[in-house]
């Protein structure tokens, strides 16, 4: 196993019900703290847990989730020596390297923060010892952000002056998290692009863990029409939108816009990740890059602060005896260029490898969605086209009394063409110059 390039400490503190033990999973990537729903704390006692993220750095992280200690049994004597081992937990997180470290607290932003909360925080601090290096580490947490009302930015100017007081300490270091921290399954919305033939279909299935999207082979293999799938791994409700190959120029207009109406339906409020695919070692057409730079005119250049760069084939460069970095050393500078908008984010999938050591680099693949969604504070990608199409997707929900889910495969499958129509509008006059499919 490589040497990992960086290392994290993350301490997490807050009060009962505030999603301590959510937030260590997401950062971990994996169901590691058990989390409890009703009115008794799940963590009760100090726990760690450590995972490997793999992107264009190694990056290993190790999680420290924490009991409640005023809604805990422990006096004040036995809450000192609590916190003294967390501080030494973040001290000697790994004594033989270099690590950067973090103090997560965790806050609820749809409901009001309470005087028991402040107290919790305040007793932390003081038992630390040193406000200096508490508070230079000090990142807030807000969670239950998909329950917020308005946008964070506008809620923070009028909150009370306790919360202040910790935004003041943190200064102003926060992140949201979108998911609801109560033990529900968490979506995670991946849209994959690419070319025909390029692997998308099989990348989509080794992410998810289960042949969902079907197998093609030979010269017209690839995915014509949009799809979509998911499956639940790792506490994780995975929605991937399959879409077809970039560069497919043969296709009417009209047929175009409606793949990409559905496209855009599926993967509706909006993607945590864009999963640009390429296949390893095949040549990178100026088709291929007109789509690319065609793709981020229509989306919006934000659109790269999303993306992941998948590159499949890795069987091919195995037989070989080619590593992907080498590979990538010799790709045409385009390829580099794609690299250093995604921030470095890339992996390599083969996908004929077995079930088991598939899902090990799907598992890989989440990891690094996971930091990314940290990095985005816990938001999907949006745009104007994008919330459109969400209002839409909301009207027909409320007017049908169907679920989202079901809107999506039905959409997927054509049942509701009417209406599918009337979206298909939003798309005609932005995509009438595209080349994407």
């Amino acid at each position: 196993m490589a040497t990992p390039e960086e290392r994290y400490a993350v301490l997490v503190i807050g009060k009962t019900g505030t999603g301590k033990s959510t937030v260590c999973n997401i950062i971990l990537g994996r169901p590691a703290f058990d989390v409890g729903r009703g009115m008794d704390q799940m963590t009760k006692v100090t726990q760690t847990a450590e995972a490997t993220i793999q992107g264009e750095k190694q990056i290993m992280v190790k999680v420290t989730d924490t009991p409640d200690l005023i809604n805990s049994d422990m006096g004040l004597p036995k809450a000192a020596e609590e916190v003294k081992q967390w501080r030494e937990e973040l001290r000697s997180a790994y004594p033989e390297s270099r690590y950067h470290a973090a103090i997560l607290v965790t806050i609820r932003c749809d409901v009001r923060y309470t005087a028991e909360e402040y107290a919790v925080y305040r007793q932390v601090k003081k038992l630390w010892g040193g406000n200096t290096s508490f508070c230079k580490r000090l990142v807030v947490v807000f969670t239950y952000g998909d329950l917020l009302d308005g946008k964070i930015e506008d809620q923070l100017k009028t909150v009370c002056p306790e919360l202040q007081n910790v935004l003041k300490d943190a200064k102003q270091r926060y992140v949201v998290f979108s998911q609801a921290a109560d033990g529900s399954t968490k979506d995670v919305r991946l849209v994959m692009i690419g070319k025909t033939g390029g692997g998308k279909s099989s990348t989509g299935n080794s992410i998810l863990g289960e042949e969902k999207f079907p197998p093609v082979r030979g010269w017209s293999s690839g995915t014509e029409k949009c799809d979509w799938n998911q499956a639940i791994r790792n506490g994780f409700r995975i929605q991937i939108t399959d879409t077809p190959g970039v560069c497919d120029t043969h296709r009417p207009q009209e047929e175009v816009h409606r793949e990409i109406a559905k496209c855009c339906v599926t993967v509706t409020p909006g993607p945590h990740a864009v999963l640009m695919v390429f296949k390893a070692g095949d040549r990178f057409t100026g088709e291929e890059d007109q789509a690319y730079e065609e793709l981020k005119e229509l989306f919006g250049h934000e659109l790269t602060k999303y993306m992941i760069v998948v590159f499949t084939g890795l069987d091919m460069l195995k037989k070989d005896k080619i590593e992907l970095g080498s590979a990538l050393q010799k790709a045409p500078p385009k390829i580099g260029q794609i690299i250093k908008e995604a921030n470095g984010r890339y992996i390599g999938f083969d996908n004929e490898m077995s079930w088991e050591e598939r899902a090990e680099q799907g598992d890989k693949l989440l990891a690094m969605v996971t930091k990314l969604m940290v990095d985005n504070r816990g938001t999907y990608y949006s745009n104007d086209l994008m919330k459109k199409f969400e209002d839409a997707v909301q009207e027909r929900i409320d007017e049908t009394n169907t679920t989202r889910e079901d809107l999506k495969k039905n959409t997927v499958e054509e049942k509701e063409p009417s209406w599918l129509e009337s979206v298909r509008a939003f798309v005609r006059r932005p995509f009438e110059r595209c080349h994407w499919m």
